[in-house]
């Protein structure tokens, strides 16, 4: 889970010969997830999805002025709140780094309604 995390904040915060270059180092790391160790490759893909997605980012903006004025009050709903499954599985808050609720929630969550989006139904 920590090069999942690791790996992604890379990706985030670095260029991409830099993210190269880690990737490269860690190499030896990502290689040996597949000795045997399906929970590893399980829980380094899913933490990987997760902190690789948006709605992660969005669930680490402690901030509520900073995170009201990037939502822009776009939402009906306290967005803060729908982001919970997030801050859940984040180590700092208590969680493991990832779980399935968190992975299935993030995959339903980023589904589109095309039928409201061209007028069809809500």
């Amino acid at each position: 889970v920590r090069l999942a995390i690791m790996q992604r904040l890379l990706a985030l915060r670095c260029t991409e010969s830099l993210v190269q270059d880690a990737n490269a180092a860690l190499e030896a790391d990502l290689d040996g997830l597949g000795a045997g160790a399906a929970e590893d490759i399980i829980a380094f893909n899913a933490a990987s999805e997760i902190y690789g997605s948006a709605r992660m980012l969005l669930a680490c903006v402690e901030d509520r002025a900073l995170f009201d004025a990037v939502i822009g009050g776009c939402a009906k709903q306290d967005f803060m709140q729908v982001l919970q499954p997030m801050r859940d599985v984040r180590p700092s808050k208590g969680g493991q780094g990832w779980s399935e609720e968190a992975v299935l929630w993030l995959r339903g969550a980023a589904g589109v309604n095309v039928a409201a989006l061209e007028g069809g139904g809500a």
